[in-house]
């Protein structure tokens, strides 16, 4: 240490637009501890999904995301499964199925954000 006394946290810097949405759906959530937890909880859940999602279906990983469309990488496949969000449902593409491994994989992602981000935008 520096010789300054600890709170317990480290410091991190984030971009304030970011910030800003933080603190506002805090406060729309009406989180009755502070900005800083919840923040901290947030994170951790983060970090607990993925490690539970390596427990669950260890030969699938995430590749990326295009629009409404979530790649994962099947390694039992040897390839590229396509999740798409059509119609407010997850389709596996190459499942042809709503309800598979890789519909479950990807619920489980906070990457799923971005598809929602990108569906509100086409409705």
């Amino acid at each position: 240490m520096d010789g300054k006394k600890s709170d317990g946290y480290k410091r991190i810097p984030i971009k304030i637009e970011i910030y800003n949405k933080i603190k506002e759906e805090h406060k729309i959530r009406n989180i009755e501890y502070s900005v800083s937890r919840w923040v901290s909880d947030l994170l951790l859940m983060n970090i607990e999904k993925y490690e539970y999602l390596r427990l669950y279906a260890p030969y699938i990983s995430y590749k990326g995301v295009h629009e409404n469309e979530l790649f994962l990488r099947d390694e039992k496949l040897d390839r590229i499964v396509e999740v798409v969000l059509k119609d407010r449902t997850l389709f596996c593409r190459y499942c042809n199925k709503d309800d598979c491994i890789h519909i479950h994989y990807a619920l489980v992602l906070p990457e799923l954000g971005r598809l929602v981000k990108y569906s509100k935008n086409k409705i």
